[in-house]
């Protein structure tokens, strides 16, 4: 099933940022500004989504760790 909406959107956006700052975490620990950055990202997201009620989404952030960085959609800069 698909799910559509902006809580959709809000759980894909906190996956993203979570997958991000673990892996950041993973290979380059956690001493730099980016991790903070990266850390404070995922965290403002998650409160949001608590905060509107809704639980973050454990399965797409476990699929999405899973997937090669071209899977996940992620746009290239």
């Amino acid at each position: 099933m698909v799910k559509r909406g902006m809580v959709a959107v809000m759980q894909k956006l906190e996956a993203q940022s979570w997958v991000a700052q673990h892996e950041w975490k993973q290979l380059y620990g956690t001493d730099s500004k980016h991790h903070q950055h990266l850390e404070t990202r995922w965290k403002t997201l998650y409160m949001v989504l608590k905060a509107c009620g809704y639980d973050p989404d454990h399965d797409l952030r476990n699929q999405m760790l899973h997937q090669d960085i071209k899977g996940r959609g992620l746009a290239l800069t």
